[in-house]
């Protein structure tokens, strides 16, 4: 139990209001939008990019449609600095009665059995909107998932470092929000401080509240700029806004950046 369970403690009387509460952007805490969101938004978007691709490419892989092409062209490329000989075939193809154009880059083996106007295998996307195509290469064939699984490794190393941006910029700031709008609010105590510093240096509270609902009192963690550090202390009553479902999503009223509007 928390030391005032059975003691009346104060919380700020504006959080009773029905939800959702008017709320407005609390006086010296700038705009929701910072420079720092329009330099992290192209990133951002570069993930939900790869990712997509990834997908597609997987879906091109799995579900691709195998249909006739004719040689066209045929090149060969010297790497004087390498020392290696890269094979290229330009091609044709039908799809939805059009005729498309495709090059791909294929084994010498094939290459040296392969003539302009042979017919060779080819593999096409699902959907024409983003085409795509490749040889099929019978000398060559684990080189097509190459492509997907490259394209998955990155999108799952370029999303995991931007997850963090995505939580801090973006979800935790709307879900501080949408709690100061809609949660509900009940009584609070802070625990303990607490300083990181690296580069920068992030000032962290830690909380406890009580419902009615759970045996042991519940905690939370917060993130908070340095005035409201230095105004907290421990065993300090704070209001506590929660999500009614999932309590565990919470947020201390007095450092969040939103207000209730009068």
């Amino acid at each position: 139990m928390l030391p005032f369970a059975n003691e009346p403690m104060p919380v700020s009387a504006e959080v009773y209001l029905p939800t959702p509460r008017p709320i407005r952007r609390r006086s010296g805490r700038g705009w929701f939008l910072g420079l720092i969101h329009l330099f992290t938004l192209p990133h951002l978007l570069v993930g939900v990019g790869v990712a997509t691709f990834a997908l597609y490419a997987w879906l091109f892989v799995l579900v691709g449609t195998v249909v006739p092409g004719q040689v066209s062209d045929k090149k060969e490329f010297y790497n004087q600095k390498k020392h290696t000989t890269t094979y290229r075939l330009s091609y044709t193809y039908a799809r939805n009665g059009v005729q498309q154009q495709g090059d791909d880059w294929v084994s010498k083996r094939l290459y040296t059995q392969t003539e302009a106007g042979q017919t060779v295998q080819v593999k096409i996307s699902p959907l024409a909107i983003i085409p795509m195509s490749v040889v099929v290469d019978p000398y060559n064939q684990s080189e097509m998932a190459v492509f997907p699984i490259f394209l998955t490794i990155f999108a799952v190393f370029w999303n995991g470092i931007m997850t963090f941006f995505w939580w801090t910029l973006y979800l935790r700031p709307w879900l501080y929000r949408w709690l100061v709008k809609n949660g509900k609010a009940t009584q609070g105590m802070i625990t303990k401080k607490d300083i990181k510093k690296s580069k920068t240096t992030t000032y962290l509270i830690e909380y406890q509240f009580q419902l009615f609902a759970y045996g042991q009192p519940l905690t939370g963690k917060m993130e908070v700029r340095k005035e409201d550090w230095d105004h907290l202390q421990a065993n300090t009553p704070v209001t506590v806004l929660y999500h009614p479902d999932k309590p565990k999503r919470n947020v201390v009223y007095e450092c969040a950046d939103y207000e209730v509007a009068p």
